[in-house]
């Protein structure tokens, strides 16, 4: 969090540079004024894991309403041009995927989920489309706008052990409703020594805070000279492929994940219907009657000997994850008291 202040302060000073420009270049016209807003929504998340977040009504033609998270924010704006003003903002929010709400067999068979807590600070210019140059109470009664920026945002993807993993291997969990963070696991073999990351060409670990352009269209409707009624919708593009924990595309070896890392890496790494294994005394075994059919089905799951060839992906590493927000809210004029008396009203 204190890495999420710091880069806020920096969105901060680029607002307060927008804002000289914007207040030396209106200042004479007395145009300037500042709002404050509240909004509440929920938030959608594009990924390994989506489900559909951004149209949960698709795929086997029901509503997933776990798809849709609930979101709040707030936000401080300062007006100084007709049709542009910058605002700050906090956005809170919750975003999650499972696998067994897809309809396809291959995402069922990899059985993977997570949900996570999302907190974002961002700052952002808005271009209202109808404007006038006049005081704020004679600002047109509604107009759509659109906006981009620049944002910050920390996130923590989790986990529930399965049920029969609490029972097998007492010792590595509290409780099966407890929620385990899956970064420090490195499910794809991020926490392995350097040089075993490199010989199977698995990935670096990844940052909880990220940085992610945020862009979006809504529509404004003055309620009365002070108040506006407003609802957006808007998508952050990121540049991090982990909101969700999946990246892939390999498996990483399971011996290996054993040996080098944690029980628990070793677990919530391959959770697929191939993954008919278990540990012991030896490391890694077969379940009792699985013979050489689940050691093929096993090999068949994280690749080849040389663990590059999978024939099922963990994940799609070329798209980067995204997560947006559809809000509504209201926003308060701040009347600082600063008026041109030929547009007071009489």
């Amino acid at each position: 969090m204190l890495l999420l202040m710091k880069e806020f302060v920096k969105l901060l000073s680029i607002l307060v540079v927008l804002c000289g420009i914007g207040n030396e270049a209106f200042s004479q016209k007395k145009y300037t004024y500042f709002s404050v807003g509240a909004m509440i929504g929920t938030t959608h998340y594009l990924g390994d894991l989506d489900d559909n977040g951004f149209s949960p009504w698709k795929g086997d033609g029901k509503l997933h309403l776990n798809t849709l998270r609930p979101s709040f924010g707030f936000t401080l704006n300062y007006h100084f041009n007709p049709h542009i003003y910058v605002r700050i903002g906090f956005n809170q929010g919750w975003y999650g995927g499972a696998d067994s709400l897809s309809g396809s067999t291959i995402r069922k068979s990899r059985n993977l989920h997570f949900r996570s807590a999302l907190s974002e600070a961002t700052a952002q210019v808005v271009y209202e489309f109808f404007g006038t140059d006049r005081l704020y109470e004679y600002r047109p009664k509604w107009t759509p706008y659109i906006f981009t920026g620049l944002s910050v945002f920390h996130f923590n993807p989790k986990a529930q052990p399965n049920a029969d993993w609490v029972k097998r291997y007492p010792n590595a969990f509290e409780n099966e409703d407890k929620w385990v963070e899956l970064k420090p696991l490195g499910t794809e073999g991020q926490t392995m020594p350097d040089v075993v990351r490199q010989q199977q060409e698995l990935p670096d670990p990844y940052g909880l805070t990220q940085i992610a352009i945020p862009m979006g269209i809504g529509v404004r409707y003055a309620i009365n000279k002070k108040i506006d009624l407003k609802a957006e919708i808007s998508l952050r593009k990121t540049f991090t492929d982990y909101l969700d924990d999946v990246s892939g595309p390999n498996y990483p070896n399971p011996t290996d994940l054993l040996n080098y890392t944690s029980e628990l890496s070793f677990l919530f790494a391959d959770r697929s219907s191939y993954a008919n294994y278990g540990i012991g005394r030896e490391g890694v075994y077969f379940f009792p009657g699985s013979g050489e059919d689940a050691k093929n089905i096993f090999k068949g799951a994280y690749g080849d000997a040389d663990g590059k060839s999978p024939k099922l992906l963990r994940g799609n590493s070329n798209q980067k994850d995204w997560f947006g927000f559809f809000q509504v809210g209201i926003t308060y004029i701040l009347d600082t008291g600063a008026k041109c008396p030929r547009f007071r009203k009489q």
